[in-house]
């Protein structure tokens, strides 16, 4: 999980990227890449929270670069914005038929560029929080749930049997004792 704004540009045109590192760059950390396959490799090492993905380059196009990353089992779900000269509305069905989140024109407003970046950033920090929220809490159940049981399964006993020996119960009373320890440690965690 990554947890950062990083942000990968990935375009070819030394000019569009110039542009792109004058807005984010001292407010974003971000990464470059100048090809599909770079962006591919470029990717799985640093992790971004968003990938700003140009649709026309050399060898792989940007359709087939968004495709492949939704694909990398190793990347925590980036959220992508296609930036491209292409407008026709098919051509950006496509980019979303890809998997992009969504997909800006250029030339683009740059206030509005700089609005949807921040709230695509928001949206994966958000989706972030929430994911680590759920594993922790599989987390807390799972380790709740042994004291619980050795707090239970002695108590039942001890419900059950009312002519069991002092020992016995002595020993149930321990092991209940023992594991209500345990989870008020856990609690206090």
């Amino acid at each position: 999980m990554s947890l950062s704004n990083r942000i990968l540009i990935v375009d070819d045109h030394p000019t569009n990227i110039a542009v792109l590192e004058e807005l984010l760059g001292d407010t974003y950390p971000l990464s470059i890449a100048t090809s599909g396959e770079a962006a591919l490799d470029l990717a799985v090492e640093v992790d971004p929270a968003l990938i700003l993905l140009d649709v026309m380059m050399p060898g792989i196009n940007g359709y087939e670069t968004c495709r492949r990353l939704r694909a990398l089992p190793t990347l925590h779900a980036p959220k992508i914005i296609m930036v491209s000269a292409k407008a026709m509305v098919a051509e950006r069905l496509r980019g979303y038929e890809a998997g992009a989140d969504d997909y800006i024109t250029k030339p683009f407003d740059t206030q509005e560029f700089l609005a949807k970046v921040r709230v695509y950033l928001q949206l994966k920090s958000i989706e972030e929080i929430e994911q680590l929220k759920s594993q922790m809490l599989a987390l807390l159940n799972h380790e709740m749930r042994t004291p619980l049981n050795g707090l239970m399964a002695p108590l039942q006993m001890l419900q059950t049997d009312a002519e069991m020996a002092t020992e016995e119960r002595q020993l149930l009373l321990d092991m209940a004792l023992h594991s209500a320890t345990r989870l008020q440690r856990l609690c206090d965690k």
